[in-house]
């Protein structure tokens, strides 16, 4: 079975939660966290995304993502039974994967609770279930961003209406 693993394109349609990508005159509909959003609005030139491919009995559904970290961390959620796509899409709206993997690694339930659609029962079985995965991806990583960059926002703690904001636009 063929899938989708990456779209090189251009933007036509830009919304909350998703983006068409024209593709030598194809619109593909595809899925993005919020944190693709803002890159792909300021962008002039073509775009590429990597993409999850979803085929189901209705349909095929796409899920793009700007960097392909964000796609291994999309992926990885997919594995924890009770963690859909829509899910998924919401840690990553509210965590970056360097700061998902922080989460998941050290146990910080609580940042995984500031996910719209993430309880405590489902908080504590991502961070058993991917603990070793997160610890070892974390291992893999450089100690910090290079110099002269800034590291990444602070989780959805550092700024409580920013979760507000994801949870509205998420149940959009």
């Amino acid at each position: 079975m063929a899938v989708i693993r990456r779209l090189r394109g251009r933007v036509e349609e830009l919304g909350w939660g998703h983006a068409v990508i024209d593709v030598g005159g194809v619109g593909y509909l595809v899925f993005i966290p919020l944190s693709a959003h803002a890159v792909l609005q300021a962008a002039r030139e073509p775009v590429v995304l990597h993409v999850h491919t979803r085929v189901r009995a209705d349909g095929v559904e796409l899920f793009g993502f700007v960097r392909p970290e964000e796609l291994e961390a999309f992926e990885l959620l997919l594995q924890v039974a009770g963690v859909g796509p829509k899910t998924a899409l919401a840690v990553l709206s509210t965590l970056a994967p360097d700061q998902l993997m922080e989460a998941l690694a050290e146990g910080r339930t609580e940042w995984l609770r500031r996910v719209p659609g993430v309880g405590p029962r489902l908080a504590e079985r991502l961070c058993v279930e991917l603990r070793a995965k997160a610890r070892e991806r974390l291992g893999s990583l450089s100690a910090g961003p290079p110099s002269g960059q800034a590291a990444g926002p602070e989780p959805a703690e550092a700024n409580p209406g920013y979760a507000d904001a994801v949870a509205a636009l998420v149940s959009l």
